[in-house]
């Protein structure tokens, strides 16, 4: 079964933090083949990551 659109930017979310199941994995790909919106919201949380990553790294001034 193909996930939601609220169900998949939540196991997006999850998957910054741990890594998903099997299941999920196969579940949040299903739904982001065919889902437009939910890989540019999967882009968007890999940018603030990065842009978090970074941040966190800089020398304090």
């Amino acid at each position: 079964m193909i996930p939601s659109c609220k169900k998949a930017s939540l196991l997006q979310s999850m998957q910054q933090d741990r890594a998903l199941g099997p299941l999920e994995r196969l579940s949040l790909a299903t739904h982001l083949a065919i889902c437009v919106r939910c890989r540019r919201v999967g882009r968007q949380l890999e940018f603030l990551r990065l842009a978090v990553r970074r941040f966190r790294d800089l020398d304090p001034p």
